[in-house]
C-alpha cells in the first residue's frame, strides 16, 4: 500500500440547494484548508428538491493535540501529481542562485502574466521531447511532481508535445 492510500480518506460535501460549489466549499472544510485533493465523485437530485453532493479524496491530516502540536501532514508529505503546459527554454548555460538540478524552464502564460516552472528529469525520454522542443514555438505538456529544494521545481516524469495523448 502505497504512502499516499495509507493517508487519504474521503469527505462529503452537500448542498440542499442543488450549489455545487456550495457542496464542494463543504468537503473541503471537512479536509482542511491548504491540504491536496481530488474529486471522487458529484451526484445530485433535481426535480421538487434540489441537492448536489460532492466527495473528495484527501489526505487526512493528524488532529491538533492540547499543546498545540500534530496537525500536519502525516508520514512527512503527501506528493500530488501535477500537469502544466507551456514553452519550453533550456536554461543549462544560465547562471542561477538554484542549486536544483533543472536543466529547463516551462514557460506557462497565466491571466497575470508570464509563470515560469522549473523543470528536472532523470529520464531520458523526457530528456529528448524537452530538449527538442526547446527554444521552438511548440508547446509541451509535462507531468510531474512540484518540489521546493532551493527554488520551486517540477520532477518531470512524463512529457509530451501538446495535443498528443500523456505517454504514462
Amino acid at each position: 500500500m502505497s504512502n499516499q492510500s495509507r493517508h487519504q480518506s474521503v469527505f462529503s460535501g452537500t448542498s440542499a440547494h442543488g450549489n455545487l460549489q456550495e457542496a464542494l466549499d463543504a468537503a473541503i472544510q471537512q479536509a482542511g484548508h491548504g491540504v491536496p485533493w481530488r474529486l471522487a465523485s458529484i451526484e445530485g437530485v433535481q426535480g421538487i428538491v434540489n441537492s448536489v453532493t460532492v466527495q473528495i479524496f484527501a489526505v487526512a491530516q493528524s488532529p491538533r493535540k492540547d499543546d498545540g502540536t500534530g496537525g500536519e501532514e502525516p508520514g512527512g508529505g503527501f506528493e500530488v501529481p501535477t500537469s502544466r503546459t507551456g514553452l519550453v527554454e533550456d536554461i543549462r548555460d544560465q547562471v542561477s542562485i538554484c542549486q536544483d538540478g533543472a536543466q529547463w524552464e516551462l514557460v506557462s502564460q497565466t491571466p497575470d502574466g508570464e509563470q515560469r516552472l522549473r523543470l528536472a528529469t532523470g529520464n531520458p525520454e523526457v530528456e529528448r521531447v524537452l530538449d527538442a522542443a526547446a527554444g521552438t514555438r511548440q508547446e509541451v505538456r509535462v507531468s510531474g511532481y512540484i518540489r521546493r529544494v532551493e527554488c520551486e521545481r517540477m520532477d518531470v516524469y512524463d512529457a509530451t508535445p501538446a495535443g498528443e495523448p500523456a505517454s504514462l
